[in-house]
């Protein structure tokens, strides 16, 4: 084998391996680009999720918010009537 059929084959070899690691670095490509789109599915999901336990956290807030007010209501209608037994029972004993 002679020195340009050396140089031939050399370069024939390089030019495999360029290819198969051009070949290699776009399956890595490919691979990461269907990671990263899985992981923003993933992320989207998540962030619905959020909202929607951020909606029903208002809402919790919200109703907890009426039953405060209702309990302060009950807690003076409760006050009122105790009074009110007091002073019947004020007016019994005379």
């Amino acid at each position: 084998m002679g020195l340009s059929e050396t140089q031939e084959l050399y370069t024939g070899l390089n030019c495999v391996l360029i290819f198969l690691a051009k070949q290699e670095a776009e399956d890595q490509m490919q691979r990461v680009s269907r990671q990263q789109m899985a992981t923003e599915g993933i992320v989207r999901q998540l962030q619905l999720k959020e909202d929607d336990f951020n909606e029903a956290l208002a809402a919790k807030d919200s109703q907890l918010a009426v039953l405060r007010v209702r309990l302060q209501e009950v807690d003076q209608e409760l006050k009122a009537k105790k009074v009110q037994i007091d002073e019947l029972q004020l007016q019994k004993e005379q």
